[in-house]
């Protein structure tokens, strides 16, 4: 019989909530609310610092003096009146400032949040385009290639239909954590699409993303072994620029080999690789719905 709960399920290193988790999943923030404070904020602290500077200004061109004071206050009193009024206007604007950098900060966190996958804490494919670019950048500057890894859990589908989808969420989130863990602060994990996630690897060599993704899918067994569950990693390996230079070519070699290994049994497989059933299995296309893989 199948154990879930011989060990807990935690959750992964980049906390999320989402369907079955049993958590609230936090509000969406009202960004358009937080830029229109931003302006307002800054148009009044612009106001009055210009007010500031010209009331300064005249102040020391002599324009506004004190005639209307007793004339036998001390002369040092007299600038001290001028700069207690002067003193508020200086402190809001100092409040008005130091919100702006408050406002920037928060907008930088819910931009951050937007671009994980709220059960997994993954990153989501919403940001895939970007940190693709950067990695490629990257890559041009330091001169090394990166792996693209498309991988899907074996069997996910019965799991789901025999236990449901919270066990299913569960199970996810644990692989995300075996997966965080069996990878660099520096190699990026994205939640590709149901069970389906896909990794970009910097590495100096084939043999290094190979030696990772056996790790990975290490990960995975464990955690089948431990729940004794029917579950398994099969993971398909691209290289950039080895194999292709777009995004969508990159990706599609790396499904291509995913099926390929999925397929052979061998579970990890290179693109263009041949495998030991030969040719016929590497020119093979890959069934459409990547994540509904048996």
């Amino acid at each position: 019989m199948t154990d879930l709960h011989a060990a807990p399920l935690d959750a992964p290193h980049a906390a999320g909530s989402g369907k079955g988790t049993g958590m609230d999943e936090p509000a969406a923030p009202d960004l358009a609310s937080i830029e229109r404070r931003d302006r307002h904020l800054w148009w009044v602290t612009l106001f009055l610092l210009v007010l500031l500077a010209l009331v300064a200004a005249l102040a020391v061109a002599g324009w506004i003096g004190f005639e209307g004071l007793d004339p036998s206050l001390p002369r040092l009193v007299r600038p001290a009146i001028l700069l207690g009024l002067l003193l508020p206007v200086g402190l809001f604007c100092v409040y008005a400032l130091h919100a702006r950098a408050e406002s920037a900060r928060t907008r930088r966190l819910y931009q951050s949040q937007a671009a994980r996958d709220p059960l997994t804490g993954l990153l989501n494919r919403q940001s895939f385009a970007e940190r693709f670019g950067q990695e490629v950048s990257r890559s041009r500057r330091e001169g090394r290639p990166f792996a693209v890894m498309l991988c899907d859990l074996d069997h996910f589908k019965q799991l789901n239909d025999s236990y449901g989808h919270q066990v299913g969420d569960h199970v996810l989130q644990l692989v995300a954590t075996s997966v965080l863990d069996g990878t660099r602060g520096t190699d990026l994990v994205f939640r590709w699409g149901g069970d389906e996630l896909l990794l970009l690897l910097a590495v100096n060599a084939r043999d290094g993303a190979l030696i990772a993704a056996r790790r990975i899918r290490q990960g995975v067994i464990k955690i089948a072994t431990s729940r004794r569950l029917p579950l398994d990693l099969s993971i398909g390996v691209a290289f950039y620029p080895e194999h292709a230079t777009d995004p969508k070519e990159l990706i599609r070699l790396a499904d291509r080999a995913l099926y390929v290994g999925k397929k052979s049994g061998d579970k990890i497989h290179v693109s263009g690789e041949v495998d030991a059933e030969g040719d016929a299995m590497e020119s093979a296309d890959p069934p459409a719905g990547g994540s509904e893989r048996a």
